[in-house]
């Protein structure tokens, strides 16, 4: 319930426009990847250098006060003013964590809207809620595959993937998962969009 309040009562302070959202409007992974040497690509990093706020939380309040069909949250993204937060599950292994930053960035980039008083995007293993001005909205799937490829974009840059693959080409899909830092599944779907 503790999150409720919050959502409730920041929604009410009437402040327009997300400043951090106007900056980051249809940016690109490429755009975040820009002076980025290392790897695996520090997602933290990159928030920390636009100055998003990220953490962990527990959503098990959150998610008893929500219409959703018993789903984990898994991350969720909240503008309002010149603030932008991103959280992610305090029970997600480093690579769903990682992956799930990187997928709410991209709800961030894409889909928030600039100019509403205040937007939640709340991400569950099934079902995308979006919240805004006291109504609630399940995302369409297209949406989450759209931000599910930015995030993969962003985490598993394709030069650097075929690089490894023409260098290693017997590497298996869990090295490589390993080595990228992110869900095995994500790095499958990654190869097969090669």
């Amino acid at each position: 319930m503790r999150w409720i309040m919050f959502f409730k009562s920041n929604r009410r302070k009437g402040i327009i426009m997300c400043k951090k959202l106007g900056e980051i409007h249809n940016k690109c992974p490429a755009d975040f990847l820009k002076g980025v040497n290392s790897l695996p690509i520090d997602i933290e990093q990159i928030l920390h250098n636009w100055k998003i706020d990220y953490a962990s939380a527990s959503f098990k309040d959150l998610q008893k006060a929500l219409p959703l069909k018993n789903n984990e949250i898994t991350g969720l993204a909240y503008a309002q003013g010149d603030d932008l937060l991103i959280l992610y599950s305090k029970s997600s292994n480093k690579p769903d964590s990682r992956f799930t930053l990187a997928h709410e960035l991209a709800h961030c980039c894409l889909h928030m809207n600039v100019d509403s008083s205040c937007h939640i995007e709340l991400q569950t293993v099934g079902d995308v809620l979006n919240i805004s001005k006291d109504k609630f909205r399940f995302f369409n799937r297209s949406k989450e595959q759209e931000a599910d490829r930015f995030a993969r974009d962003l985490l598993i840059p394709t030069d650097v993937l075929l690089l490894l693959l023409k260098r290693n080409p017997k590497i298996s899909l869990k090295q490589l998962a390993t080595f990228f830092v992110v869900p095995i599944e994500q790095m499958h779907i990654k190869l097969q969009e090669l």
